[in-house]
């Protein structure tokens, strides 16, 4: 039997994340993603300008039918939310939704194994501006790693971190394991 995973996101229409990036990762990893629409957008949230649509009626509705149903999922991968409504919505969703022993592959930040947050998301759960990060440099994001790491999550990854390496400035992936470890990989050569 293919293991379910429920996908807990947004839809963007331009830009390479959200749902259009998460559900053939998943299933490439064998599982049949089960999607949950957090919110629709014109495109990703780091382009100059983008609409949304929080989508939060349409997920009360799909859960409760997910419930009629009886349904349980092997894993729930959470990504954007449209709004703050709907954290306690991926809350409740947890809560009646996974198996027994299921791991969480994202959730609110305190309850997660592992979260990737992108620096503008790492920023809001800290509470960080953007210019105090900017002005640290890889020092600033190595430090918003540690509080979030801090909040329960043990592997944290930073991406979308942009960074002047001999005159180029690449995105790059900052991660930290076990609250020790850093690790830094451009996404493209340098």
């Amino acid at each position: 039997m293919i293991p379910k995973v429920a996908a807990i996101h947004d839809l963007s229409g331009f830009g390479k994340c959200s749902l259009t990036a998460a559900l053939p990762i998943l299933a490439a990893l064998g599982v049949q993603a089960c999607p949950l629409p957090t919110a629709l957008l014109s495109g990703q949230t780091g382009f100059p300008a983008y609409t949304i649509d929080a989508y939060t009626q349409g997920m009360e509705k799909i859960m409760g039918q997910w419930q009629e149903d009886g349904r349980h999922f092997a894993g729930i991968y959470t990504g954007f939310l449209g709004n703050v409504d709907q954290l306690g919505l991926v809350a409740q969703f947890i809560d009646t939704f996974r198996k027994k022993g299921a791991k969480v592959l994202g959730r609110l930040v305190e309850k997660a194994h592992i979260v990737t947050p992108n620096l503008t998301e790492a920023r809001l759960l800290t509470g960080e501006s953007y210019t105090a990060v900017r002005g640290k440099g890889l020092d600033g994001v190595r430090a918003i790693a540690k509080r979030i790491s801090a909040m329960g999550p043990r592997t944290v990854i930073v991406t979308g971190v942009h960074v002047d390496i001999q005159g180029r400035t690449p995105y790059l992936i900052l991660g930290m394991s076990e609250r020790k470890a850093a690790f830094l990989r451009p996404t493209a050569p340098v």
